[in-house]
């Protein structure tokens, strides 16, 4: 007696067919390989989402443009994390502004302001990397600074 290689049924040797699944059988004289049956694997049912999964691209988008933050603070008007951000985001408004004003400052305020602006880009950087990864940062030095206060 031979089985069926897909479901493990006993079947009569040289049967094209197993008589039970169905399943094309192997030729007479070649061997046959056992294969162990394996119950399919249930999905698992994905529990409720938290802020930082429903609004991190709006979080990370707040960055680029100030109508994002906006529409982040439409959109997520109870959400402490879209908040966060959209404050840290102010933040880095009031940076880049006051840099602008410094470059109005022949020579030195041009190399300060320069190098502000490219402090406030990086941190920019940081900042949408930060909110893709979930993750509550603060600016070093603003970050305390509280424009859109929390809920």
């Amino acid at each position: 007696m031979a089985f069926c290689g897909n479901c493990g049924a006993e079947i009569n040797d040289g049967a094209k067919f197993c008589p039970v699944c169905g399943t094309v059988q192997a030729a007479p004289g070649a061997q046959q390989q056992q294969q162990q049956y394996t119950a399919p694997v249930q999905p698992v049912q994905p529990g409720p989402r938290t802020d930082e999964e429903k609004y991190r691209y709006l979080a990370a988008l707040s960055y680029l443009n100030i109508l994002f933050m906006l529409l982040g603070l439409l959109v997520g008007n109870n959400s402490n994390y879209l908040r966060h951000h959209a404050n840290q985001c102010a933040c880095l408004v009031v940076w880049n502004i006051c840099c602008a004003l410094v470059c109005i400052i022949p020579i030195l305020g041009w190399i300060v302001g320069g190098i502000g602006t490219i402090a406030g880009f990086v941190i920019t950087i940081i900042c949408i990397v930060k909110a893709l990864k979930r993750e509550y940062y603060e600016i070093p030095f603003l970050g305390k600074i509280r424009i859109i206060p929390e809920v």
